[in-house]
């Protein structure tokens, strides 16, 4: 005969124990909320990376103006390498292979907090020098150790014209093709639309479909590819002198 339970009488143990199928449901639900939160955490991550970037091409910026002030008005670019600039490392036009984009760099290395702020966290790969003498002398280094272009003939006192940009411009211009990881490459990118049509941001580049560039006079800007053509056809200066870095070292 079943025993009555009376009130205060120990109650007897149902089954409380833990199954797998209970296991799988917590693991199930834990996963959904990992994989719902992924998204967002990796949005946030590049967002971040991104900020980081306009902050690096905002400071590089200022470098480059204060270069200027102390030199009468003129970046490194004008400046012979008697008087710390960079003049002689321009060389030819529509050219690519062995090409100094680094020296216009170099020349901004009392301007610049550190020679970090010349690498963009999103360009994977780059070398990362100890020191400024390491980041002129190791073979590595130098265009290795940048995640910027220059725009060689930028002038202070015309406010629109290109004067850095992402390392990850792509497109034929002209009879040149400039590329992302590949060789350095010096060209004129000009202001002609028709021969910009080619010209983006490397979709598998630093930012992906869109980069930064700055202005000569220091604001800096997160284009898509189609307001970067807009931007170098507004920019004021024909001929857009423009030198980007390749995947390491002088190429």
């Amino acid at each position: 005969m079943k025993p009555t339970l009376r009130q205060g009488d120990p109650q007897p143990h149902r089954n409380a124990a833990f199954t797998r199928a209970d296991l799988l449901a917590i693991v199930v639900t834990l996963a959904m909320g990992v994989f719902a939160v992924l998204p967002a955490l990796g949005q946030a991550k590049a967002k971040s990376r991104r900020v980081q970037c306009l902050s690096n091409q905002e400071g590089i910026g200022r470098a480059f103006r204060q270069f200027a002030f102390d030199h009468q008005n003129r970046f490194p670019m004008q400046v012979s390498t008697n008087e710390g600039g960079s003049a002689e490392y321009l060389g030819s036009q529509n050219t690519a292979g062995a090409v100094d984009t680094w020296r216009h760099f170099w020349a901004l290395r009392n301007e610049l907090s550190t020679h970090r702020i010349l690498i963009c966290p999103t360009d994977l790969g780059r070398y990362e020098p100890t020191d400024w003498d390491d980041f002129a002398w190791r073979v590595t280094a130098k265009n290795g150790a940048i995640s910027y272009g220059v725009g060689t003939g930028a002038q202070p006192g015309n406010p629109r014209m290109l004067l850095i940009a992402d390392r990850s411009m792509v497109g034929r211009v002209g009879t040149l093709n400039i590329e992302f990881n590949s060789r350095a490459t010096r060209l004129n990118l000009g202001t002609n639309a028709q021969a910009l049509a080619t010209l983006s941001w490397d979709a598998r580049g630093m930012h992906q479909a869109a980069g930064n560039i700055t202005r000569a006079d220091g604001t800096v800007h997160l284009l898509t590819s189609e307001r970067l053509r807009a931007a170098l056809i507004e920019s004021g200066d024909s001929r857009n002198n423009y030198a980007q870095p390749g995947l390491s070292g002088v190429r």
